[in-house]
């Protein structure tokens, strides 16, 4: 497939051209070079013997272009240069990784309330959660009546918001670095679109997610199982039914049919309390390593068969995928 094909592809065809030897490195070719990562590293300007100030769009096209059909960059050469790149820019070299371990820890502890806050505006946004209860209301009829409802039912919600956001943000970074950091993981220069990181020269997006409550709902309704309680173990079980239902029922705004890695968090007790394991790093980090270790070949990733029905998307796709089901008992 020639260059100009690849990129058409890249938006049209992702999970059919991804998987291709030729897609595969223009994918690796993508993300290493970009005017981000040229300004950012030394080591990559001094390389390809690029000047600062002629880091521009028309220059990147070309040298991108013209990595991807130089033969003697070979795929070790090129994998070689993303984790060379990887290691001088990755954004953990200047924070104190445990001092922020141990915040997020404690924000898992004691932090019920700001969850309840989060979740209580995180499927819409803040700006319309205050639009709706506060802006848009009749029952607010005083500059008074508005002060008052501020400080009392406001100022809590937008703290919790504030920092599950954060926790989410920061818990997310680090469970993707235990990744990123493994010696069997390609990890991207920069992230680009569908592509997070690359294992067994598959291009792998990561989702980091609970067990979602429409799907123990269509469990129970399909007669799969006859509890919540039970989801667990049918997960465990037949991980690849959730993987398909998650493809399937994605939001069509942000449709994807990139390859993924899921990572799925559930409490066995109570899985309302999910969340809180995102800060459980030693397990997360200790599930991560079992898996990337397991796997030698792509045949040991599933190969999914999905279709999706939305209102302007619509169509059947297969794409590499597989979960890490991480749980506490």
């Amino acid at each position: 497939m020639k260059y100009e094909e690849l990129e058409r592809s890249y938006y049209e065809r992702f999970s059919e051209m991804s998987i291709t030897q030729e897609g595969v490195r223009y994918l690796k070719v993508r993300t290493l070079i970009d005017i981000e990562t040229l300004k950012a590293s030394e080591f990559l300007k001094k390389r390809f013997k690029i000047e600062r100030g002629k880091i521009k769009k028309s220059v990147i096209e070309e040298l991108r272009k013209k990595i991807f059909l130089d033969q003697e960059i070979s795929k070790d050469d090129l994998d070689n240069l993303l984790k060379g790149v990887f290691e001088e820019l990755k954004v953990f070299r200047t924070i104190n990784l445990e001092s922020l371990k141990s915040s997020l820890s404690k924000i898992a502890n004691e932090g019920d309330d700001y969850w309840n806050a989060w979740k209580s505006v995180y499927r819409d946004d803040i700006r319309q959660h205050i639009q709706h209860h506060f802006v848009r209301t009749i029952t607010i009829q005083s500059y008074e009546k508005l002060m008052e409802k501020i400080s009392k039912e406001l100022d809590p919600v937008v703290k919790g918001y504030t920092i599950i956001s954060w926790f989410n943000q920061w818990s997310s970074e680090i469970i993707e670095q235990f990744i990123l950091s493994h010696p069997k993981v390609i990890p991207t220069a920069r992230r680009i679109d569908k592509v997070d990181f690359f294992f067994l020269d598959i291009p792998l997006d990561l989702k980091i997610t609970f067990v979602p409550a429409e799907y123990i709902s269509l469990s129970i309704k399909n007669g799969v199982i006859t509890d919540p309680e039970q989801i667990v173990e049918e997960i465990k079980n037949n991980p690849q039914r959730l993987i398909k239902w998650l493809y399937e029922n994605q939001g069509e705004p942000r449709f994807s049919d990139s390859h993924r890695l899921f990572i799925v968090l559930a409490d066995a007790e109570n899985l309302d309390r999910s969340w809180k394991l995102k800060a459980s790093f030693d397990l997360i980090q200790t599930k991560i390593d079992e898996f990337l270790r397991s796997r030698n070949s792509r045949n040991d990733i599933p190969y999914i068969d999905w279709e999706f029905k939305g209102n302007k998307i619509r169509g059947k796709w297969k794409t590499y995928s597989d979960l890490i089901f991480i749980t506490k008992e």
